[in-house]
């Protein structure tokens, strides 16, 4: 299965996709500023399946920060 990427995964539609890509089969990575809030989705989804990421990705610090934890190899 593949790794599906959703940034904005703390509430809304970003929340939402996360809840469908993990009912789908998919491994996650979720991105958002709220790091509490990623962690309680993160333990909803199974950890196992799941990196959690709080970054900002407004700043070009929280790109980086992304790109950093998750490389390529490890989220295609």
């Amino acid at each position: 299965m593949t790794t599906a990427l959703v940034t904005g995964a703390s509430s809304g539609i970003g929340l939402e996709m996360a809840r469908a890509r993990a009912a789908d089969g998919h491994d996650l990575v979720l991105v958002a500023r709220s790091a509490g809030k990623l962690a309680a989705l993160a333990d909803e989804i199974g950890t196992g399946r799941v990196r959690a990421i709080a970054a900002d990705l407004s700043e070009p610090a929280g790109a980086a920060a992304v790109q950093r934890r998750c490389p390529t190899s490890t989220c295609s």
